[in-house]
């Protein structure tokens, strides 16, 4: 399959639905009705594409969304994963800041090959090494090592960028209304998971307390250091 430049933004907004002759169709809209969900969410069961295992197994067994956006597991393995959304996220990310793909490619197998084994194309200088460091992590080629979506949110450059623009986080993914809230003691009733309590701040870390003396090592340290001071006192009274 050849995906000339010519052909990936047609292709790619008409996935989008933001070039769609159906009025209903909002792309702002998440729902499993817009094919707009396909690139963020691949919940759009017009868009599940089975593998060769057959419609009887899960849908996680099922390979959705562009291809531009698919993660290097998804290229070996039909199954997805939160990872494998992180990804294109990730992808989304990078072309916000770039305004290109990471991946560029114009063939189907020169875009796996570059998945899967190179290096992200590079950015220009002006992109913020505050996003260059989120996406880096973003796509990471290792799934187990790309950060989970929590992490994300409470980033420290997630959350400056939402204040910045006066986006309106809801109260258990603000950190610094959680942080407020938590030091007026007004967090009652609101239910928050470890992870967040740790990735807001909440949870201060215990330090280790120190381990007791055992009483048996220090009488042996104490008759070894007799001796030493007994062997000193011969040699020099000889």
């Amino acid at each position: 399959m050849i995906l000339d430049q010519g052909q990936q933004e047609p292709f790619l907004t008409e996935e989008l639905g933001l070039e769609s002759k159906d009025p209903t169709i909002n792309p702002t809209d998440t729902s499993s009705k817009n094919p707009a969900a396909a690139v963020t969410g691949d919940n759009d069961p017009n868009k599940q594409l089975q593998d060769k295992r057959g419609d009887d197994d899960d849908l996680e067994a099922s390979r959705v969304g562009t291809p531009f956006y698919l993660a290097p597991e998804l290229w070996k393995n039909p199954k997805y994963s939160h990872a494998s959304d992180i990804w294109a996220l990730g992808v989304i990310l990078y072309e916000l800041c770039c305004l290109s793909y990471p991946f560029p490619a114009t063939e189907m197998d020169e875009l796996e090959r570059k998945v899967l084994h190179d290096k992200i194309a590079k950015h220009p200088n002006s992109v913020s090494q505050d996003f260059v460091i989120l996406f880096q992590k973003m796509l990471n080629k290792n799934a187990t090592k790309r950060p989970c979506i929590e992490t994300i949110i409470f980033s420290d450059i997630f959350q400056t960028k939402a204040q910045q623009n006066h986006i309106t986080l809801p109260l258990c993914l603000n950190k610094q209304k959680l942080q407020d809230k938590f030091s007026l003691g007004q967090l009652a009733g609101l239910e928050l998971t470890e992870k967040q309590k740790r990735l807001a701040g909440l949870i201060i870390q215990s330090k280790q307390p120190r381990a007791k003396p055992d009483p048996m090592q220090s009488a042996r340290n104490s008759m070894l250091n007799q001796n030493l001071n007994n062997k000193k006192d011969i040699k020099q009274s000889s």
